[in-house]
């Protein structure tokens, strides 16, 4: 069995930016907007292109506002509303650039598949990697929060009490192997 190992470096981006912004109403009330998107691009080094890699992309934003009212000196009421998104994206470079037709494989075993299925098939061979991963996928997350908390001092106890609520809604596309996924166990009979 051979051995392959490469000595390239694989690019890895990530670009992110903070905001937040505070602003006092009056001595009692206080709001806050907290804003976020970040995004990351990796590209695995090109060992076979176009059918050896595969790119990741993920990208998310997020907002949240905030309210802090003090009713009297020992009584706080807060709130927080909030909504974060991620998206994530697996590609493949070798779509349509070599495909299961482009090296001749009939064109009904792709017929009517996505865009994901026009991309170097997978073959498995006995004693050696795979030829391809499998095909796109892409996922996003909405995530959704409020809460409200009332805190109370008394004498020397501090209360806090409060509800919250929380939505988590994932949605995503999954290829499987519409490109086609064919092994080989070494027997050629």
């Amino acid at each position: 069995v051979g051995i392959y190992s490469y000595a390239l470096g694989n690019k890895d981006n990530y670009t992110g930016a903070i905001v937040r912004l505070d602003y006092s109403i009056n001595p009692q009330q206080q709001m806050f907007m907290h804003l976020v998107r970040s995004s990351r691009l990796s590209q695995p080094a090109a060992i076979f292109p176009p059918i050896g890699t595969a790119y990741l992309s993920y990208d998310n934003y997020g907002v949240a506002l905030g309210h802090t009212i003090a009713l009297s000196p020992t009584l706080v009421i807060t709130s927080v509303a909030g909504y974060t998104r991620f998206v994530d994206y697996n590609a493949n470079p070798s779509e349509d650039s070599v495909s299961p037709t482009s090296i001749g494989m009939p064109a009904y075993l792709t017929a009517n598949l996505p865009h994901s299925a026009r991309q170097f098939p997978r073959f498995d061979l006995t004693q050696y990697t795979s030829t391809n991963t499998s095909s796109d996928f892409q996922n996003q997350d909405d995530i959704w929060l409020g809460n409200i908390s009332v805190s109370k001092q008394i004498s020397t106890h501090f209360l806090r009490t409060g509800i919250e609520y929380r939505r988590y809604v994932t949605a995503g596309q999954g290829g499987g192997t519409e490109n086609g996924d064919y092994a080989s166990n070494g027997n050629l009979s």
